[in-house]
């Protein structure tokens, strides 16, 4: 019997799902791949893109100058998920070795030149070469299946790239910029890293993270120079080292996303804006949120002067709102945002900044109320009683009780309170 391989791989199929992710996203797998060589000396990588005269194809081009090329892994050049020697170094962006693959899906023919030998894909199959030999770096041509309408997006992603220092990139015969960042700080962020088997596994580490202007742009998430995703943030983000994305490499989980989000906003937060509060507010949630950080988010989305709505104590919610205060409702966080307010002591309750007197104490050991008896009620507080009584009638449809006690808290003149739809008391301060 003869011994037939487990699996078998289908380039027409492969080329819709590369079709699918579009063809200036896999066109960038080549450009990453280039890039993650910058470990072995690379200082120079070309691109070259010629639109192929009345047909769907460009001529592609990519060379660079590494000193290491392939090296002994020149197979993965079309062997699916092989173990990349990528994998390990959370600084390089290679992991699934699949993206020169879908690549070359799409593809009419291609030769990929290396330091380890050339290999040339055509309808007839894959032929090697193994003495065609470079003496640095890699060349890969191939015909691409592209549409006239992508050559934009790509011409668009291309200077999009967040380039190193040391490595020029020369697209279509003109050296793509090289961006200052805004800001560039150390944070700890989840990469992938395999273990001892081999097995990718989540790890958290310190990474350079560099912020860049949008100009105008779809703000994007980058990987080591990459754009991959769209950012959380108002800004271009470069993560220094593998993101830890999906297979399709077209998201990242909400807890990375916040996590990137509050490190941001802890090292740009004096370029906060109030237009940042649309994402800058899930930062409140995350226990790596500085105060000062969740402060300023406040300043600028609520303003300075600002409590929280107290519902113990609705009168100090509308003095609050009454001297310029924002009054911010409890349904306007959620729960874990409150707690990283609270803990921030970002902002104070209506009821402590604008407390309303308190006609009897909460202390439960604290002193009786003296009331003054009926029979000793004078003329004019009955007759106060008796009015007082009509109104609650005639304008809230209230029977109302009536006290008048000898001593309240400070500054209280009487104090009412509802005892149901139809009832209520009103007791007033005599020592007043």
């Amino acid at each position: 019997m003869t011994e037939q391989k487990w699996f078998d791989v289908s380039k027409s199929g492969l080329a819709k799902q590369a079709e699918e992710r579009g063809a200036p996203y896999i066109l960038t797998e080549l450009v990453a791949n280039a890039l993650d060589e910058r470990f072995s000396g690379v200082t120079e990588i070309i691109v070259k893109v010629d639109p192929v005269p009345n047909q769907p194809y460009a001529l592609v081009r990519v060379i660079d100058n590494s000193q290491r090329g392939y090296g002994d892994q020149f197979a993965d050049a079309w062997t699916l998920f092989a173990e990349s020697y990528k994998r390990g170094n959370p600084s390089q962006s290679g992991q699934f070795n699949l993206g020169c693959k879908l690549w070359l899906s799409p593809c009419d023919h291609a030769t990929i030149e290396t330091t380890s030998g050339a290999v040339e894909f055509s309808g007839a199959g894959r032929k090697l070469y193994p003495r065609r030999k470079r003496e640095r770096g890699t060349e890969v041509t191939g015909k691409m299946k592209i549409k006239r309408e992508q050559l934009a997006e790509v011409d668009a992603l291309m200077h999009s790239l967040i380039l190193p220092a040391g490595v020029h990139v020369i697209y279509n015969g003109k050296l793509l910029e090289c961006r200052k960042p805004l800001k560039e700080f150390e944070e700890a962020l989840t990469t992938k890293r395999p273990d001892a088997d081999g097995v990718m596994k989540p790890t958290t580490r310190k990474t350079l993270i560099s912020i860049y202007e949008a100009d105008g742009d779809q703000p994007m998430l980058y990987e080591l120079g990459i754009p991959v995703v769209e950012s959380p943030c108002g800004w271009h983000v470069n993560i220094g080292q593998k993101v830890p994305l999906n297979k399709d490499r077209d998201n990242v989980t909400p807890a990375y996303s916040r996590k990137v989000k509050t490190h941001v906003a802890n090292n740009m937060r004096e370029r906060l804006t109030a237009e940042d509060g649309r994402w800058a507010g899930d930062v409140f949630s995350d226990p790596d949120a500085k105060p000062e950080t969740i402060n300023i988010i406040l300043d600028k989305t609520e303003g300075k002067q600002r409590v929280v709505y107290d519902p113990s104590d609705p009168e100090a919610n509308m003095r609050g709102a009454a001297e310029g205060h924002t009054v911010i409702p409890g349904s306007r966080y959620t729960k874990d945002q409150w707690r990283g307010i609270r803990k921030a002591d970002a902002t104070p309750a209506a009821g402590k900044k604008f407390p309303t007197p308190k006609a009897y104490s909460d202390d439960p050991n604290a002193d009786p109320t003296e009331l003054i008896p009926k029979n000793e009620w004078t003329d004019g507080m009955a007759n106060a009683a008796e009015f007082s009584q009509w109104v609650a009638v005639e304008c809230l449809g209230v029977r109302l009780g009536v006290n008048f006690v000898k001593k309240f808290g400070p500054g209280v003149l009487a104090c009412y309170v509802r005892g149901g739809s139809k009832t209520g008391a009103i007791d007033f301060n005599m020592s007043v």
